[in-house]
């Protein structure tokens, strides 16, 4: 049996039914996430999306992007969603970000009741 070592923004599928396979296989799925950024007053909020969410979680804490996530400081991961296709994950985005406020809160209560960091452990 061998390791495999599987990048946070990937998951490993069972290969297919029908395909020639000499043990097991597996082909690698894209991961893309939408997700929500708060700062420590919890005054801010920002949704977002990528294809690599540890990245782009540096990229907030490091204020890389000039503009929102800069000025607000919005650098505490409080809510996050996984999807396969990118499709879903925009169009999630998208719906999230015409929210109020009172149901974004409602969201990342619903994963996250004490609005900890989530980036400080294994996504």
């Amino acid at each position: 049996m061998s390791i495999c070592y599987t990048p946070r923004n990937c998951h490993f599928e069972p290969a297919a039914v029908g395909e020639k396979s000499h043990g097991i296989f597996f082909s690698m799925i894209k991961l893309f996430y939408a997700y929500i950024m708060t700062n420590k007053y919890r005054t801010a909020m920002y949704v977002g999306f990528t294809n690599n969410l540890d990245r782009r979680v540096a990229e907030h804490r490091n204020r890389k992007t000039p503009g929102f996530t800069a000025r607000y400081r919005t650098d505490q991961l409080v809510w996050y969603e996984t999807f396969s296709d990118p499709n879903d994950g925009i169009a999630t985005e998208k719906r999230i970000k015409h929210w109020r406020i009172e149901k974004k809160v409602a969201l990342i209560r619903s994963m996250n009741p004490t609005f900890r960091d989530l980036s400080t452990r294994e996504l």
